[in-house]
């Protein structure tokens, strides 16, 4: 038998934001910045900002200033 396990999903649009791309936007709020973001999510900046662009793709609009 398969084990049932709960799931949350993301949506803009009609576009599923990963859970990941949403653990940058929440590390970049907290940091304050790209590197320290990156750094406290245990990956390369240009990763991170792989995720973010991603997410403002999918959003259709800048997110980070």
């Amino acid at each position: 038998m398969t084990e049932a396990r709960p799931r949350v999903l993301f949506l803009s649009d009609g576009q599923e934001i990963t859970h990941r791309q949403m653990e940058a936007l929440a590390a970049l709020n907290s940091k304050g910045s790209m590197k320290g973001a990156a750094t406290a999510l245990g990956i390369s900046t240009p990763v991170l900002h792989k995720y973010v662009r991603e997410v403002e793709e999918k959003a259709g609009e800048s997110l980070i200033v």
